[in-house]
């Protein structure tokens, strides 16, 4: 089997995927989608509780998922994908190792995507208000850009404020 070039192939490669093999790719994603839900039901008094155990257990279900998805993409590249509940147990056992690595990764996506988001936001807002009165103050006070920038120092606070 040749590998998919381009985005509406591996699409088409996914739909083949899941015609020819319904159960192991549907079945399991209900049941773990179930699972990752269990804590919610469970408990009620203690929401941080309720919502911690709801996150943990619906990212270790989700993960096992992925996990046990892209096995099942390869053995089907392989020819080795079996039909029926044991190749599903089977397969959801092999993906088992792979969970903590795989998690690990999506922890550190998530923690560089978010710090790269504040780095670039935080000193944009940061600039933007900085230089949000630089034209007034030209204007008003005949000063040039780079003096307007240093008059509005120390009125950070005030200046977010107004344009916030």
């Amino acid at each position: 089997m040749s590998k998919p070039d381009r985005v509406k192939d591996v699409w088409l490669e996914a739909l083949a995927i899941f015609r020819r093999y319904p159960l192991a790719t549907l079945a399991p994603a209900v049941v773990l989608g179930a699972i990752g839900e269990v804590p919610t039901y469970l408990i009620d008094e203690r929401r941080l509780l309720d919502l911690g155990l709801s996150l943990a257990t619906a990212y270790v279900a989700y993960y096992l998922y992925l996990a046990y998805a892209e096995g099942i993409v390869r053995n089907d590249s392989l020819g080795e994908q079996r039909d029926g509940l044991g190749g599903v147990f089977d397969d959801l056992i092999s993906a088992l190792p792979f969970v903590p690595g795989v998690f690990v990764a999506a922890l550190t996506v998530i923690f560089a995507t978010s710090l790269a988001t504040l780095l670039l936001v935080i000193p944009g807002l940061w600039l933007c208000t900085r230089w949000s009165l630089t034209t007034p103050i030209i204007r008003q006070e005949s000063l040039g850009p780079l003096r307007a920038h240093y008059a509005v120092t120390g009125s950070f606070g005030v200046i977010s404020g107004l344009y916030s």
